[in-house]
């Protein structure tokens, strides 16, 4: 073997560790490249908050009445603040299990829940307590609870907290669910409300806000033939990761919207009566209320 020919060995094994060496280190860049960019999203995920809105109403018929709460909560705490909700109760309350949502809109008995295993800390709730309202049409010849045996009433879905209030109201009066009336579970308060008006049923159970909302955009008069016992109304509730000061600064936003222009356009919009201080121990009848918390009854 010549001198020449001995070089070119050793010069290709030279410059083929050179190309292993030179592909050795760049994936090692791009992989710290990749990491440094993963916790740079992460980090700043870390600094969004995300409102969680219960799906009372259908996600389009929400955001314009939610977004702007949003915007509020983004100027007081100088973070980015996300509306989200889900396609359906069940869905909403599935999220709420797995899901460290910063603040939420929830109706009491998922609050109870979420304070209860997960640590949720209340901020505001409706100044106005919840009631069941049994909903029928203006014409309609029922005037009472009993005068819906044999009949189909309709409601929001069966975990929800109106239709629980609900239920119990008719049991009081000796109806019970499939013997003595049919129900029939609805996605939101305003399906339920559609299966009124077309017939399908002979009442419709809501609440007072989602009933002020179809009132504005209905052609047909209803009206109320019954009100349940009341319980504390939805809330505002903080995850614990949100910090005392934050939470102060969000309770504090809330309760003051009566008293502001820009606060008055965003509860007339929703129809939302108001928004008072919430204590834990406010929802102590909810605690007490008979069947499962996060499930149906």
């Amino acid at each position: 073997m010549d001198g020449e020919s001995l070089c070119a060995g050793r010069c290709s094994a030279h410059w083929r560790f050179a190309v292993v060496l030179r592909l050795l280190l760049t994936a090692l860049l791009l992989q710290a490249s990749v990491a440094v960019a993963q916790e740079t999203v992460e980090s700043r995920e870390r600094r969004v908050y995300r409102l969680a809105v219960f799906p009372y109403l259908s996600p389009l018929r929400l955001e314009p009445l939610f977004a702007p709460m949003a915007a509020e909560f983004r100027r007081v705490l100088g973070r980015e603040v996300r509306l989200v909700t889900r396609s359906s109760d069940a869905r909403f309350r599935a999220a709420l299990d797995r899901e460290a949502f910063a603040v939420v809109f929830v109706q009491p008995f998922d609050y109870v829940w979420l304070a209860d295993r997960l640590g949720y800390r209340p901020l505001a709730r409706s100044a106005r307590d919840l009631e069941a309202l049994f909903v029928v049409r203006a014409e309609a010849s029922a005037s009472g609870l009993r005068d819906f045996r044999g009949q189909v009433i309709a409601f929001p879905p069966a975990a929800s907290a109106v239709t629980r209030l609900a239920l119990a109201a008719l049991r009081q009066v000796g109806l019970q669910p499939q013997r003595d009336f049919q129900p029939r579970y609805d996605s939101t308060h305003w399906a339920c409300m559609r299966s009124l008006m077309a017939g399908w049923a002979r009442a419709c159970v809501t609440a007072a806000s989602p009933l002020d909302l179809y009132r504005d955009h209905a052609r047909h008069p209803v009206r109320v033939i019954f009100r349940s016992p009341s319980i504390p109304g939805p809330l505002f509730a903080a995850h614990p990761r949100v910090s005392l000061q934050e939470r102060a600064r969000l309770r504090a936003e809330i309760v003051s919207w009566g008293r502001s222009e820009p606060g008055r356009r965003i509860l007339t919009g929703g129809r939302f009566p108001g928004f008072v201080p919430a204590a834990d121990s406010d929802y102590e009848s909810v605690r007490r209320f008979p069947g499962d918390l996060h499930g149906g009854g």
